[in-house]
């Protein structure tokens, strides 16, 4: 019988290229490490859908080793000796203290970043300065909030268009039907209006759907690249409280929009690892 294949302790070696099984890591606990998959999932998912926006591009960002506990090949000096940890298990900790949903709260963190200024690390996700906001939004109930939020949004766009109206000149005439679409993408594109990506994706595909019946190509083609734009922060909104969006904005919501998001949101997601409880959620290669 051929030795070839074996170890020297007479074992028999895996296959070349398969995957090892790895160690559940030291001093957590298997909740500890099943939401830990689950934040870095979720924080994967929705800084993607971020930098694409920011980029005007679909971005998929990927999680960066040194994340997952994972050192880097050459290490500065300086960082010599240092130990490098998995943050997601310590992130898992601090969620588990604050007894906080962490996919609820890292969608609620990213849905109100500034695309002017640069978002937070995983670790920075973690933050204290949240929480007030957070606890206010979950106690005032997403169902109510909801079901009066595309009114209250309605108002705060109305109010928009009336100011570049007023800097843009009268819309009634015929010769200003170019300016009536300026003043859409200026109230799109204003960062500073409290409207939402799921609202902003609405109203980019309803002035679409405006310019194509007034025989606007170009500014339909203009309006669905916005839609297009909005589209992976507006399904990631929608997926944060599903039910309540589909029955609340439902008058609104393009028919096919809630299986969509489904679809959407899993694709967005589809590099990250599930996996027993004890695996190591790192990825290997």
């Amino acid at each position: 019988m051929s030795d070839r294949g074996k170890t020297p302790d007479n074992s028999r070696r895996p296959p070349p290229g398969a995957r090892r099984k790895q160690a559940a890591p030291g001093g957590t606990t298997p909740a500890e490490r099943k939401l830990a998959r689950y934040i870095r999932a979720s924080y994967a998912v929705n800084r993607s859908a971020f930098e694409s926006l920011k980029a005007g591009g679909e971005v998929v960002w990927k999680v960066p080793k040194r994340y997952d506990g994972v050192a880097p090949r050459t290490v500065d000096p300086q960082d010599a000796g240092k130990e490098v940890k998995n943050v997601w298990y310590e992130m898992a900790r601090w969620f588990i203290r604050q007894n906080l949903d962490a996919v609820s709260f890292i969608q609620y963190v990213f849905a109100r970043q500034d695309l002017t200024k640069r978002v937070p690390e995983p670790p920075q996700v973690c933050n204290e300065v949240y929480l007030t906001g957070y606890r206010e939004y979950v106690e005032k109930g997403a169902i109510e909030i909801i079901s009066n939020a595309f009114e209250a949004e309605t108002r705060v766009a109305h109010a928009a268009f009336q100011k570049y109206r007023d800097m843009f000149g009268a819309l009634g005439q015929p010769q200003a039907a170019g300016t009536r679409w300026t003043v859409t993408q200026n109230v799109l594109l204003d960062r500073s209006l409290p409207l939402s990506y799921l609202f902003r994706y609405i109203l980019a595909l309803s002035s679409a759907k405006d310019a194509g019946q007034a025989g606007d190509d170009a500014a339909k083609l203009r309006f669905l690249g916005l839609a297009a734009r909005f589209y992976d922060r507006a399904v990631i909104q929608f997926s944060l409280h599903r039910e309540a969006y589909a029955e609340h904005w439902k008058r609104w919501l393009p028919k096919t929009f809630p299986e969509d998001a489904d679809r959407r949101y899993a694709a967005l997601a589809h590099n990250e690892e599930t996996g027993d409880e004890d695996e190591e959620i790192r990825r290997q290669g």
